[in-house]
């Protein structure tokens, strides 16, 4: 009986997370997918929008590692969940009263700072749910996935909708009331997550804690807003980082007496530089392919009318539909003895998220209309981008678990995530090439632009595919030679 109790409990704590989690992606997805679009709205030129757009992304990864920090460290992780929330929400408020640039960069940077507070907090709610139960813990998780996905589907398809018929603003406005939501529910339901705790959760809240937490925000949200107004500085400054991040890792590496050791964290150090080029093909759908579906696509999907920024909900929908096949093909494999290790999924990942450009690439070729391509082929191109991120994407934390060293796994992750913000950074530098000036009217040469820029992006994740595919057999023959086992 005291069993069913704990269990019912666990469930109530769990459903709480969830739907917290579910309007954060609601609204963060809603918002993601009208950002180029409305930004040029604004009449901000498109080549501008997609450099503010990639020091936006990279920022959004660099936070967190920053906002884990003063969760673990300071506030706790349900503390921290409230205050990325309110600050998020904020973002949002002023999203939706913004009558100038100046105000639309000021929200940005308080949801840049809101993601990097809240992000790291829900899954570490869920790893203090169910710390005891392996099991459950990844049954929470695989349902706590598909919660994020619902969320991010339905606001990538209720966001775009309410922005085409209705307002940006009011798109934005339904992502701060769905913030609201979350929060409200939190609170009220807030005594059922009593018993979870983190490391500081069951500190006090002194004035000490008030203050670091206040000044933390305050100072992030300032650097987050003159990094945003220094468009052709920041990213130069975010590729810095990223390189001094690696080489930092690096040199932790050649440290390392243990040859296995050693040898385990350069191959995840080379494989987190891969990973790069995948978050540089994954940052598309907010930005090319949104504006290649505003000027050169016939905004209709099986049929229905959509918005331009509604084919990025089509990356959860397949996430959701594939994740169940691709854990049956991993079964597969495992009884027939094949080996399908992380050098394999990522090489596989990379050349699929190739494929998807050249899909794209060739169909604009052979099936345009006077300019205009099908919407319909934009699911075939998701299609195989979302089954890359699940090879690629997915693996990211995990090469941080097992390749390095217990003792810094927070650093790796850390590394991880400002190498996912790279990707996002360089997608801002790269988009220039593609970049439509305003009043440009011919479709076949805007079409032909799009064109050439999807076989640049094909070609040269192919190309890095065929680099890896070689570079994997050399690491695997070094790491048959330690006996290192690759996972």
């Amino acid at each position: 009986m005291l069993g069913d109790v704990t269990n019912s409990l666990k469930r109530k704590q769990f459903g709480v997370i969830c739907f917290v989690e579910m309007w954060e992606r609601y609204a963060f997805y809603g918002f993601q997918t009208l950002f180029m679009l409305f930004l040029t709205s604004q009449h901000m030129s498109e080549s501008q929008g997609y450099l503010i757009f990639g020091i936006f992304s990279g920022l959004l990864w660099i936070l967190p590692t920053f906002g884990g920090a003063l969760a673990d460290k300071v506030i706790g992780v349900k503390r921290a969940l409230i205050v990325g929330g309110l600050l998020l929400a904020t973002g949002y408020l002023l999203l939706a009263f913004s009558d100038s640039m100046q105000t639309f960069m000021l929200a940005l940077a308080f949801i840049v700072t809101g993601n990097g507070i809240f992000k790291p907090a829900p899954s570490a709610l869920v790893s203090l749910i169910f710390n005891k139960d392996a099991t459950q813990s990844k049954s929470a998780f695989t349902l706590y996935y598909m919660a994020v996905n619902v969320g991010s589907t339905v606001g990538g398809i209720v966001g775009p909708y309410i922005a085409l018929y209705s307002s940006y603003k009011a798109a934005f406005f339904v992502a701060f009331v769905g913030m609201l939501l979350s929060l409200g529910n939190l609170f009220l339901r807030l005594k059922l997550l009593k018993e979870v705790n983190g490391l500081k959760d069951n500190a006090p809240l002194s004035i000490k804690i008030a203050i670091i937490t206040v000044a933390f925000s305050v100072v992030s949200i300032v650097v987050c807003y003159i990094l945003l107004n220094l468009e052709d500085i920041t990213p130069y400054v975010i590729v810095v980082v990223w390189v001094l991040a690696l080489s930092y890792l690096f040199m932790l590496a050649f440290k390392t007496e243990d040859i296995k050791s050693r040898i385990k964290q350069i191959i995840g150090i080379i494989l987190f530089i891969e990973a790069v080029a995948f978050f540089v093909v994954y940052n598309q759908m907010f930005s090319t392919i949104t504006m290649f579906a505003k000027h050169n696509v016939v905004n209709f999907v099986l049929g229905i009318p959509v918005s331009p920024a509604t084919y990025a909900s089509l990356n959860p929908i397949w996430i959701v539909a594939l994740s169940p096949i691709i854990a049956w093909f991993y079964i597969a494999l495992k009884r027939a003895n094949i080996t399908f290790d992380i050098l394999s999924k990522y090489v596989v990942g990379t050349m699929l998220a190739g494929l998807a450009f050249i899909s794209l690439a060739l169909a604009s070729t052979y099936f345009n209309v006077n300019g205009m391509v099908s919407g319909n082929w934009l699911i075939l191109y998701f299609a195989l981008g979302s089954l890359a991120e699940l090879l690629v994407a997915a693996m990211g934390f995990a090469i941080a678990a097992l390749y390095f060293p217990k003792a810094i796994v927070s650093i790796v992750m850390g590394v991880f995530m400002i190498s996912i913000a790279q990707g996002g950074n360089l997608t801002g530098i790269i988009a220039q090439y593609v970049a439509i000036p305003e009043r440009f009217d011919s479709k076949m040469a805007s079409l032909n632009i799009f064109i050439n820029y999807f076989y640049m992006l094909g070609i040269a994740c192919v190309a890095i595919a065929v680099v890896y595919f070689f570079l994997a057999i050399y690491l695997r023959k070094l790491a048959r030679k330690h006996e290192v086992d690759l996972g």
